[in-house]
């Protein structure tokens, strides 16, 4: 499972559009664990500290509204991401507003079962 939450220009906290999606999904992440990768994303066209710094945010807001609302935080991990790996062409208007964005992917995760003693 792959969401992509658009973000607009310069802001690091998630809208209502995240708090919908979570509550879409909230059901399939509880029926048994799993791993949640979070990656923050901007629209920046090279390397730069801000443009690290938002990224980073983007992911570490969508990582407390997920453990504010019952994830456990040691089955989240974040990555974060300027200046590049754009999901669409970073040269026009709609492309860069695509490229801001956190994807939140949900990782089925298997708990190796304990061997049973005889």
């Amino acid at each position: 499972w792959l969401l992509k939450v658009q973000i607009p220009h310069g802001f690091t906290i998630l809208t209502l559009n995240f708090s919908r999606i979570y509550q879409a999904f909230s059901t399939h992440f509880y029926e048994y664990p799993k791993l949640l990768s979070v990656r923050g994303r901007t629209d920046g066209k090279r390397y730069t500290p801000s443009d690290e710094n938002i990224a980073l945010n983007r992911a570490l807001s969508a990582k407390r509204y997920l453990v504010r609302n019952g994830a456990s935080p040691l089955m989240i991990f974040i990555n974060y991401y300027s200046g590049g790996d754009y999901i669409a062409d970073n040269n026009s208007p709609g492309g860069r507003h695509q490229n801001r964005r956190v994807e939140l992917e949900f990782m089925d995760y298997a708990i190796p079962r304990q061997p049973t003693l005889p």
